[in-house]
């Protein structure tokens, strides 16, 4: 399993916004659904039944921002491309990633977590159980704060990285069962450097030298679960 993880987070963050071995037109050759404020583009017709989490998750997170972190987004209709790795519209290989999306045309491209080959099944393990949906998550922040929020690229992965940590299928905004997530909290984020934290602001300390943006993901999560969101606001 946590082979398959590192697999997934390393394929996930390698690509930024890339758009290149895309090849749009042949979007025809696969079926689509339209519900709401979603495309569903696929090849098997089991992802159909994500479709109503999939409106939640981006209903719920761009309340988030706006409510909770008080930033405006993006709320355009999207399109989904969900496609297994040998597809006609997107070459995952060639993205080096399993999940991509270019926000300026509002497209998210996926690949099918759920029906994958039994080779890449038998070298790295079957895929986490909300794999899906935090990689849709993560996309889906990308499109809705990219340029919005006034950050560079590091800090706008920071943010998808972050969001992903969190089931935005309801407005409780729990985090998905992550043990990763709760050690690195422990590690990274004592009581001590909180204390720190909030004694200089964060307009004190560089987050910028911090090249890890795991970790400043990582301290976002710490931040939700203490309910600071005035302090992530800051960051």
């Amino acid at each position: 399993m946590k082979i398959f993880k590192k697999l997934l987070v390393l394929m996930i963050s390698l690509a930024l916004y890339s758009c290149s071995s895309i090849n749009i037109r042949n979007t025809n050759e696969y079926n689509s659904i339209l519900k709401e404020d979603i495309t569903l583009i696929y090849s098997n017709e089991d992802n159909i039944n994500y479709i109503d989490s999939f409106l939640e998750i981006k209903k719920n997170m761009q309340e988030y921002f706006i409510n909770y972190i008080e930033t405006d987004v993006y709320t355009d209709p999207i399109s989904l491309y969900i496609l297994p790795m040998k597809n006609k519209v997107i070459n995952f290989k060639d993205h080096g990633s399993s999940a991509t999306c270019t926000p300026h045309k509002h497209r998210i491209y996926l690949l099918d977590f759920y029906n994958l080959d039994t080779e890449v099944i038998k070298k790295y393990g079957n895929p986490p159980k909300d794999i899906l949906y935090s990689a849709f998550t993560h996309e889906m922040c990308h499109c809705s704060i990219s340029k919005k929020i006034k950050v560079n690229n590091e800090m706008n992965e920071v943010f998808s990285i972050f969001c992903s940590y969190i089931n935005f299928q309801n407005n409780k905004f729990e985090f998905y069962n992550n043990e990763d997530l709760s050690y690195d909290i422990n590690k990274y984020f004592s009581t001590e450097i909180m204390k720190e934290i909030k004694l200089e602001g964060f307009k004190n300390i560089n987050l910028k030298n911090i090249k890890n943006t795991r970790i400043v993901s990582v301290l976002l999560a710490y931040l939700h679960s203490k309910q600071s969101y005035k302090m992530i606001k800051e960051i």
